[in-house]
């Protein structure tokens, strides 16, 4: 996948579009939240899905000037 970005960004510069690659631990989807319950897991270890939408809002919200190359966002 990071292979896959690295020649997505170097083919998008002279557009100015930048590629950013997410790296999110367990999203806290209905799939994932019975997962977790099913494993006697608490709920808290998945990552709230607006803090996901508002990590992707800030990113697409950057000027052109900033390419955020890369984040990993593990759960608690």
């Amino acid at each position: 996948l990071r292979g896959m970005v690295a020649a997505l960004r170097q083919s998008l510069k002279p557009y100015q579009i930048g590629v950013t690659l997410l790296q999110p631990g367990y999203v806290a989807t209905p799939e994932v939240l019975n997962d977790l319950a099913a494993a006697n897991q608490p709920s808290t270890q998945a990552i709230p899905l607006s803090d996901l939408m508002l990590l992707i809002e800030t990113i697409l919200q950057l000027s052109r000037s900033t390419n955020v190359n890369e984040i990993d966002l593990p759960n608690m």
